[in-house]
């Protein structure tokens, strides 16, 4: 049984399939961890501002070069698969931190998020428009 929202006009929104789109919103969210850790990290390595900027670049370059490839991509894969990987990706940098705390692995890390992130954008913002009224929107 699906709960559904009946809007003013005779389209529903079925909760099951807006819920993992807009929980994706949030996971989007978890990139801004790298403003934070920016700072630490520049400390923990004793970086210079310039060396310590990379990482944020990585993430950004990453919108940048990833964003017309992915939107590709999605189209022969699919939305939701690449959504899924990009949650992977982003999960997989997430994680790496907490094998071996180094410059290396922090860069590493953030690139993933960066790939990673770039993946779910590309793909939730049309998820969202499939999963909810086109008067909504």
């Amino acid at each position: 049984m699906t709960t559904t929202i009946t809007a003013m006009t005779t389209q529903k929104v079925q909760l099951s399939k807006l819920f993992p789109v807009l929980l994706s919103f949030v996971v989007m969210g978890f990139v801004d961890i790298i403003g934070v850790a920016t700072g630490y990290i520049k400390q923990d390595f004793e970086l210079t501002n310039f060396a310590a900027q990379f990482l944020p670049m990585m993430v950004l370059l990453w919108f940048f070069v990833l964003s017309v490839p992915a939107g590709v991509l999605q189209d022969k894969v699919g939305k939701r698969n690449m959504l899924n990987a990009g949650m992977v990706i982003q999960a997989i940098g997430l994680g790496l931190s907490f094998l071996h705390y180094s410059f290396g692995m922090m860069f590493a890390s953030f690139l993933l998020l960066g790939i990673g992130n770039t993946l779910i954008q590309v793909s939730t913002n049309p998820l969202l428009q499939d999963v909810s009224p086109g008067d909504k929107l």
